[in-house]
């Protein structure tokens, strides 16, 4: 048996986008192999209904935590998967550390690495300065801080953590424990921002990834990216793409999501039957490419006028996205709905006639997978890495917009050529699934362990 301290920033039924998504069916996935995992998340909302965790409020739990007040979930053979929620709003007067420190201790290497540690554990409430509760940054380094207190009165073997969030607290983690340390990149700050890089991130990234003993990338698209911008040797990194779960099958859908449902605004009512849609699902960020899915629909509207354009996310790129949408004059064929997740997601996928992911820079997307469960056919970004195991799938390069609106054209108005994709698409669909990521990923902790082993000996 493997124990596994993972390190995650989301999970459902309270996710922001597809991190969240990947580490449900990952530990799902894993619970079935001989791993024990104990997960670490902050915990900022209450009342999650995942049913197939039983979560432990961590509000009033002392850094001092016992096994006695740890949380199991069943897999199909056993228990395997332990949570524990960290409420990082349990200290909201942490001091948190000046940018150019965390620079300079990122920068020193190992001994800035003990530095760091030193000032996390001397950190106190009420050390002094403002209320740092709505600052990234101070949440990162609180979930550090909180992540190493647990991670010094827990038992296991190596450590998972998913994404530059989390890179802080395991770095930390396994410095004052000694454990190897796997570092899941499911995308990177030049993903997110494209020229627009937080350079702050971006150094937590470099010195992340350099020092991680294992790092896990989602594509070959990412981990090229990941070779080219921060240096790593190809050995060190592996690829385990991202699954798919049935609809109905994640903590979000169906009952899960009464919370979700009550809270999301309703959707419009269902489009009248001779009236294709045309659905863009996901945040509303440069790297998701939602202005090109405007310009596309600008396109397509001039030759099939009564195609309905759906816009479902929230994201930074909004304002500037509908603004387009009234430049183009499209007002009366595109809608947006907000976030949606559980059942008005189902429901937006059911009413598709094609999907369109036009990303700028995906490193896998799991999206497309969703949306050929519900029969839709896809329409992919091939800067991505979904586009890496879809072959019978429509693809484009995000900036050719006219090769888009022609492809969508022809899915719209060939029924023939939507029958055929869809009958190869679920065939290749069988064999991307969750279980071969969770064999694979097991496969990667014994290598890892192997390697510290031998180094440890040496």
């Amino acid at each position: 048996m493997i124990r596994v301290l993972m390190l995650g920033w989301e999970y459902p039924p309270h996710i922001s986008g597809g991190l969240g998504t990947a580490c449900e069916g990952l530990t799902k996935a894993l619970a079935d192999e001989p791993v024990a995992i104990t997960f670490l998340l902050p915990r900022l909302f209450g009342g999650e209904q995942a049913r197939h965790l039983r979560l432990v409020d961590a509000t009033r739990r002392p850094l001092g935590k016992t096994a006695a007040d740890e949380s199991w979930d069943e897999s199909r053979d056993g228990t395997r998967l332990k949570t524990l929620p960290i409420d990082s709003w349990l200290m909201p007067y942490l001091r948190p550390l000046s940018l150019a420190d965390r620079e300079r201790l990122w920068a020193g290497g190992p001994r800035g690495l003990e530095e760091l540690i030193h000032l996390l554990q001397a950190s106190e409430p009420g050390s002094g300065g403002a209320l740092y509760g709505q600052n990234l940054f101070a949440e990162v380094d609180r979930f550090a801080e909180r992540c190493l207190a647990h991670a010094q009165t827990l038992d296991f073997d190596l450590i998972h953590a998913h994404d530059w969030m989390t890179y802080p607290a395991a770095l930390a983690a396994a410095k004052a424990t000694g454990k190897p340390l796997i570092l899941h990149v499911h995308s990177l700050e030049t993903d997110r921002s494209g020229d627009a890089v937080n350079t702050t991130i971006s150094s937590i990234e470099r010195r992340a990834l350099q020092q991680a003993d294992t790092v896990i990338a989602v594509s070959h698209f990412t981990k090229q990216k990941i070779i080219e911008i921060y240096g790593l040797a190809e050995k060190k990194i592996f690829v385990v793409y991202n699954g798919v779960q049935e609809p109905g099958s994640s903590a979000e859908s169906p009952k899960a999501t009464t919370w979700a449902v009550e809270l999301s605004p309703p959707l419009s009512p269902p489009p009248p039957r001779d009236r294709k849609t045309v659905l863009f699902l996901g945040r509303i960020t440069f790297q998701k490419g939602p202005e090109y899915f405007v310009e596309v629909a600008a396109q397509v509207a001039r030759f099939i006028p009564h195609v309905r354009f759906v816009m479902a996310g929230e994201g930074d790129s909004y304002p500037r996205v509908r603004e387009l949408v009234r430049e183009r004059g499209l007002e009366q064929v595109f809608e947006f709905e907000g976030f949606v997740k559980g059942r008005d997601r189902d429901l937006l996928f059911q009413q598709a006639d094609l999907y369109i992911m036009p990303s700028v820079s995906e490193p896998f997307g799991i999206t497309p997978l969703e949306a050929l469960c519900f029969d839709v056919p896809v329409l992919i970004s091939r800067q991505s890495g979904v586009s890496e195991v879809l072959s019978h799938v429509l693809k484009s390069d995000f900036w050719d917009v006219d090769e888009m609106a022609d492809l969508v054209v022809g899915a719209l108005t060939h029924g023939e050529l939507r029958t055929d994709l869809m009958k190869m698409a679920r065939q290749e669909l069988k064999k991307i699934n969750w279980r071969v990521a969770g064999r694979r990923t097991f496969e990667i902790y014994l290598n890892t362990l192997q390697m510290a082993k031998s180094v440890f000996e040496k």
